[in-house]
């Protein structure tokens, strides 16, 4: 069984769970270099403010399997990160958190972007909840990798 907790600026603040969240999703850092800043210094200031929201998956042993971290402020919705446990990703963990994220950031455009690197991994999940590709650039992260934009419509 797995339970998703959401957590934003009406939550208790709690450093471990960010701790967390952050060494799960660190390798990233491997396709968006400025992550780690980024995470302390954009991310959970920006939560605390209430512009941000994390989805935590765990498992029955309360371990942190999965978790999605967005933007919801008043000029863009956004899916920023969107991360499952590698020993997990054969049990619907991803669509489960694309669910929940689509489900929190309801009746507004959605933005996501994904490395190359990424793409083949999530592209059935974009198929299946009507993300849009609107644009690709190289450069944005890495000079050798390619960034794909995409966009789920409200009236999805």
């Amino acid at each position: 069984m797995f339970n998703i907790q959401v957590f934003n600026s009406e939550s208790t603040h709690n450093d471990d769970l960010y701790s967390q969240v952050y060494e799960l999703t660190n390798h990233i850092s491997a396709s968006y270099p400025s992550y780690k800043k980024w995470f302390f210094e954009t991310f959970l200031p920006d939560l605390k403010a209430g512009n941000r929201i994390i989805l935590a998956l765990f498992n029955d042993s309360s371990e942190l399997i999965g978790t999605a971290l967005l933007k919801k402020a008043i000029d863009e919705h956004k899916i920023c990160t969107l991360f499952t446990r590698e020993n997990y990703r054969e049990y619907g963990i991803g669509d489960r958190l694309m669910q929940a994220s689509v489900d929190e950031l309801k009746r507004a455009d959605i933005h996501l972007s994904v490395s190359g690197t990424n793409l083949e991994q999530l592209n059935n999940l974009l198929l299946k909840y009507n993300f849009e590709l609107i644009g690709q650039s190289s450069g944005d992260y890495l000079p050798e990798e390619t960034e794909h934009y995409f966009i789920r419509k409200a009236s999805e």
